[in-house]
């Protein structure tokens, strides 16, 4: 038991949830754990935290979409739900930025967003294929053993890095355009116990 006085008291806490914080940790984590495992030659599974890391890029440039555009549009929420080329549209005009589809880092935005929906809306896939090759015993297995098509093909280590890479750099163009202080994009809260009386 404690020894502690029972107190009445009021308690008060404000803060801040930015869950792009929180998703674009998670894919950094990922992307780290990934090119650990790749120099230490594990491979077990890294197939899977590449699709993870993937998602999770995806849904942190999602958020941090979505908190631009609370920031420097009127009532957003009215646009929040949009079609996510619309919403982009709409956001990019607002800070007067270009989207050119043609380059980076834009059109590893689309690749990413692309790849992200085709696993948000999963459909399965049959696949048929032959061709004729040339080589060794060892060097057609290796073919078969590597042969990918749909998901597999798309959701690669090189998409991870682009689109990471990528991500963070319109971010930061975004945060310019729209004046957005870095210090405003970080989590925060505060909290304090006012003591009233004894019990």
């Amino acid at each position: 038991m404690s020894d502690q006085p029972i107190i009445v008291a009021q308690l008060e806490y404000e803060g801040k949830e930015l869950i792009h914080n929180d998703l674009i940790s998670s894919a950094f984590n990922l992307k780290e754990r990934i090119e650990k495992n790749m120099e230490k030659g594990e491979r077990l599974g890294i197939g899977l935290d590449i699709m993870a890391a993937v998602t999770m890029t995806a849904f942190a440039f999602e958020a941090y979409l979505n908190f631009v555009g609370f920031k420097i549009i009127d009532d957003f929420e009215k646009y929040e739900r949009e079609a996510g080329k619309k919403k982009r549209r709409r956001i990019m005009a607002a800070l007067a930025l270009k989207w050119d589809d043609e380059v980076r880092p834009f059109s590893t935005i689309n690749r990413l967003i692309s790849v992200r929906d085709a696993m948000a809306h999963g459909k399965p896939l049959y696949v048929k294929d032959e061709w004729e090759a040339v080589g060794t015993h060892n060097e057609l297995e290796e073919q078969i053993r590597t042969y990918r098509k749909g998901i597999e093909e798309r959701v690669t280590y090189d998409l991870l890095c682009e689109a990471y890479e990528d991500v963070e750099i319109i971010w930061r163009m975004m945060l310019k355009a729209g004046k957005i202080r870095y210090f405003d994009t970080l989590d925060g809260g505060s909290s304090g116990i006012t003591f009233k009386s004894y019990a």
